[in-house]
């Protein structure tokens, strides 16, 4: 599928949802269905009157507390560290490097 082609398909509002959803996970938030509509519709609506910069602004300090926790006080180095995104690590095969 093309730029073209996903541009006509899906709209902006489809792709700060899908942000939104995929920073949320990422960070652990543990939001209701509730929330997550109202913070989706004040975010289209920042984009649809403000842009792109305002958008993002508006978004990213829901979610830097709990990145910066992460890399400040947990081992990156750890399969532990990252439990929330791969929470079956224990379960795979042990990785040679």
């Amino acid at each position: 599928m093309t730029i073209e082609k996903l541009e006509r398909k899906y709209s902006i509002n489809h792709w700060i949802r899908a942000y939104i959803y995929l920073r949320a996970l990422e960070t652990g938030r543990k939001w209701t269905q509730p929330h997550f509509e109202k913070i989706s519709k004040n975010a289209a609506e920042i984009y649809r009157y403000k842009g792109i910069e305002r958008t993002i602004s508006f978004l990213e300090p829901l979610f830097v507390d709990k990145t910066l926790e992460l890399f400040s006080e947990r081992d990156l180095t750890n399969f532990k560290s990252f439990d929330t995104i791969l929470s079956d690590i224990e379960n795979r095969a042990t990785y040679k490097f």
